[in-house]
């Protein structure tokens, strides 16, 4: 495996290492900037690892919203410091105020900035308020400025990672499946755990591919794969979604049965082990998905399957009919094409 391919399957690494590259460049701007701002020089790299993520808008966002809450806990502290008051009952308003304001929703997950900078501004900066307060919001804006800009210059495009996740969700999916046909013969219904998982792992993982593309110079040479990732991420969730239906299925029509295998014809002799038989058919099918669209010949399985069992439902054998098989196949129903753009329509 090739370094370049190593570092695709592994964003966080790269991810690191332009955090340190910033911190190092803003460290180094800093020391070379005269007056009394050179005195707080850690102030500087601190921004840029707080502006450092994966890509470029989320870098850019996470940085603005925490220079906001800073400057807003700064605010706070010099407030607090100009009434006549100690310092026990300040710190006690301080925290109060910025515990409240780090609420603020346009701050965004960077809202507990509020009360640390308030902190700081309160207590080190009590001395020397104002140089304190500017060379504190002002080199932190400096170096989230300075990590913002080695993102642009070598922006992330985690494609690799988001197709490894949907590979992963496309096998999970069909297992999962193939776990539900072998339950309409056995006394439990599968975990869907790893399903759930792997559904979370896929949305997270397409979402920041998305998400990077943005405002991403690199982002046109791959036009063509994330077009695809695209159509295979939305046919995959809508398979496993499929899953998670039928597993809901199975999981509340047995509820207050005595055992998946133990039907109103006898262990082992429910009408629908043709719905056993299109389980493993939608297995199938989903393993065979590729470019966002499933082999024609695995839907023409299914389509068949699914006929045989709603005809097995229409007729069972002796014994009250399986209320189960109605409600699995209407899940896998969706899988067929035909059936999805109907459902589609208004």
């Amino acid at each position: 495996m090739s370094l370049r391919t190593w570092l695709s399957l592994h964003p966080r690494v790269t991810g690191a290492v332009k955090a340190t590259v910033s911190a190092l460049l803003a460290w180094a701007l800093v020391h070379a900037v005269p007056g009394p701002w050179s005195e707080y020089p850690y102030y500087a790299p601190l921004g840029a690892v707080i502006a450092s993520a994966v890509t470029l808008r989320a870098s850019t966002q996470g940085a603005f919203q925490a220079i906001g809450a800073m400057a807003v806990g700064a605010v706070l502290a010099r407030a607090v410091d100009l009434l006549p008051l100690p310092q026990f009952p300040s710190l006690g308003i301080v925290v109060l105020l910025g515990v409240l304001a780090s609420g603020w929703r346009l701050l965004g997950s960077s809202g507990s900035w509020v009360t640390t900078s308030a902190l700081f501004v309160l207590v080190i900066g009590h001395s020397d308020p104002v140089d304190y307060t500017l060379a504190y919001v002002g080199l932190t804006t400096v170096g989230a400025l300075i990590a913002i800009g080695v993102n642009a210059l070598i922006p992330a495009l985690p494609l690799t990672p988001a197709q490894r996740a949907l590979d992963r969700l496309q096998e999970r999916t069909a297992e999962h499946l193939d776990a539900l046909a072998a339950a309409i013969a056995a006394d439990e219904l599968p975990d869907d755990a790893t399903l759930r998982t792997a559904l979370d792992t896929a949305d997270t993982a397409t979402d920041q591919a998305r998400d990077s593309a943005r405002a991403n110079w690199n982002a046109r040479r791959y036009r063509t794969w994330r077009a695809s990732l695209d159509r295979q991420s939305e046919a995959l969730v809508q398979a496993a979604r499929t899953a998670q239906d039928a597993h809901r299925a199975l999981s509340a029509a047995s509820t207050g049965v005595p055992g998946l295998a133990e039907g109103p014809a006898g262990p082992g002799r429910y009408p629908d082990d043709a719905t056993g038989t299109a389980l493993s058919t939608a297995a199938e099918l989903v393993r065979s998905i590729d470019d966002g669209a499933p082999d024609p010949e695995a839907v023409e399985r299914l389509s068949r399957a699914i006929a045989e069992a709603e005809r097995a439902a229409m007729d069972p054998e002796p014994g009250a009919p399986d209320r189960r098989t109605p409600a699995v196949l209407v899940a896998l129903a969706t899988l067929l094409p035909h059936q999805s753009e109907q459902s589609d329509k208004p």
